[in-house]
């Protein structure tokens, strides 16, 4: 199947919100059918990653940074 990438400011593991709960469906309905699912975590506020990476492994990411608009540009060129 297909290589996706999710890309989000909000982490999916554990769920705790809306917006997390949404992510996680997704996530989790994308993998079931047989996709190759990577998540890129574009973290805006502090938080344990510990969850993610025992659920996700070497298929999460996260890059810390003060601004991501640059990180954003890049994908959206790539994507396009």
């Amino acid at each position: 199947m297909s290589k996706i990438l999710i890309v989000s400011p909000v982490e999916c593991y554990p769920v705790k919100y809306g917006n997390s709960a949404r992510i996680t469906t997704i996530l989790e309905y994308l993998i079931d059918r047989g996709h190759d699912v990577h998540f890129l975590h574009l973290p805006e506020r502090e938080f344990s990653a510990e969850i993610m990476i025992s659920t996700l492994g070497s298929k999460y990411y996260c890059l810390k940074s003060q601004d991501h608009s640059d990180v954003i540009s890049r994908l959206r060129f790539r994507i396009i």
